[in-house]
């Protein structure tokens, strides 16, 4: 290799090493070969361009820059190149994740530098640069986050200044995951169903609406001619707002067992990461996960993720609304059914009001309704005393379903301990115990 070559690959090299440095600090550096005294990257960059104009001097063509002139590679282009070549230096694959963070400075700038690896863009269609691994079969959708790349063999002779004729192409390992990645989502089969649920024929028919669209929308598209106009933001997405306990989880369950999917809930606690970048691509990791298990996926309490973006006064009010803006993109490309639930519908961003196809109001059940709720869970209790009214009950104590179930609950673990029957006293005693306001705290449930 031309010494001069030599010399501008080092300065590269040293420049991708404190650009690592500062994207993981947390790593073991001395473990990695690279725990040599830290150097202002300013001083790299005047060293590059110094090898690059004493190249010209001598008339002498550097390979890289050759092949980014030829190609009309831009700057970002060109040390994405360079990332892959030490990358198969030392026979690696580097995943589209790992490969956009050396190139840039946050998860914005990341997310607008993606079309650099898409599949028609310039590096892949040119050949210096190969897509390892196919995106997964489960998803119509490619992602350039989830595949690996590798520099193509003739393309890292050619940067070396070598023939590539006559050299075996390095065989590369398989790349791996440098942080084992937690579940963020907890999948599993619904057990509710609309028998189950009490609501009222309003909510029933809309809800029957956007699940026909789910259902049909494809071909409702492909009929209308609108396919090919609306290529993302095509996906069914729900918001259920409304006091605790008026069934808006439990609905978001039975829609899930009607269609015959799983459910699939985000885990709020796995999502969230101090790591800078780690909460962006766990929300990307959900929404993937959603589409190859091809089930209902649900924000349960939207509003820890969906709110009001902040004024950016600190650190964490960038990080915060960072994860916002992923939100909103994933959710343009997905094309599933998203329920987002709520007891704070006024705390939601409106930038997601636009993407919201149906906005329900689960609002304390009526009378008529409550009385259903008492008599489902009572009718069959053999120690019922004759003084019992569930129409009294209704009238009397306007609370939410789940606050019956409470109430009910309460009573029978009393009862059941005392060896009595259950009188319309306990059930009312219980029942004002779960009225709004009330600060007696449910026992064990």
């Amino acid at each position: 290799m031309n010494e001069l070559n030599g010399k501008y690959l080092e300065i590269q090299r040293l420049i991708l090493k404190e650009r690592y440095r500062r994207i993981r600090p947390d790593e073991d550096w001395e473990n990695r070969g690279l725990a040599e005294k830290k150097q202002n990257p300013a001083d790299y960059y005047k060293q590059l361009e110094e090898i690059v104009a004493e190249a010209q001097r001598r008339n002498y063509d550097i390979p890289l820059e050759k092949i980014s002139r030829e190609n009309n590679l831009s700057s970002d282009e060109k040390e994405l190149l360079v990332v892959l070549f030490f990358n198969y230096l030392r026979r690696e694959r580097i995943s589209g994740r790992d490969l956009l963070e050396m190139v840039a400075g946050g998860m914005t700038e990341t997310l607008e530098k993606l079309g650099y690896l898409h599949p028609e863009a310039r590096l892949i269609k040119s050949g210096l640069v190969k897509i390892s691994t196919p995106f997964s079969r489960h998803s119509s959708r490619f992602s350039a986050l989830d595949v690996s790349y590798s520099l193509a063999p003739e393309t890292f002779y050619q940067i070396c200044g070598l023939e590539p004729n006559g050299y075996e192409p390095l065989e590369l390992e398989e790349e791996t995951e440098k942080r084992p990645q937690k579940s963020v989502l907890m999948l599993r089969a619904p057990e509710v169903t609309f028998d189950h649920l009490f609501l009222p024929e309003p909510i029933k028919e809309q809800i029957e609406c956007a699940l026909w669209q789910y259902e049909n929308g494809e071909k409702v598209f492909q009929e209308f001619r609108l396919k090919e106009k609306i290529t993302y933001g095509t996906g069914t997405i729900i918001l259920f707002y409304g006091p605790p306990g008026t069934g808006k989880t439990a609905t978001a369950e039975a829609i899930a067992h009607r269609l015959g999917k799983k459910i699939g809930f985000v885990d709020y606690p796995q999502l969230y990461n101090c790591f800078f970048g780690e909460t962006e691509k766990n929300i990307q990791l959900v929404f993937q996960t959603a589409r190859e298990e091809n089930c209902v996926l649900v924000f349960d309490e939207a509003d820890a993720c969906f709110g009001v973006r902040l004024a950016e006064h600190h650190s964490t009010d960038r990080s915060y609304n960072l994860m916002t803006n992923v939100l909103m993109q994933e959710i343009e490309r997905f094309n599933g059914l998203l329920i987002l639930t709520t007891n704070r519908e006024f705390a939601i961003d409106p930038a997601f009001d636009r993407r919201i196809l149906l906005k329900l109001n689960f609002a304390l059940p009526e009378e008529k309704i409550r009385e259903k709720i008492w008599e489902h869970f009572l009718k069959d209790c053999p120690r019922l005393a004759e003084d019992v009214s569930l129409s009294e009950l209704a009238r009397r104590y306007p609370v939410a379903g789940g606050r019956i179930k409470n109430a009910v609950l309460k009573v029978i673990i009393r009862c059941a301990r005392n060896n009595k029957p259950i009188t319309m006293a306990d059930l009312e005693a219980a029942a004002r115990e779960e009225m709004p306001g009330n600060k007696i705290q449910p026992i064990g449930f």
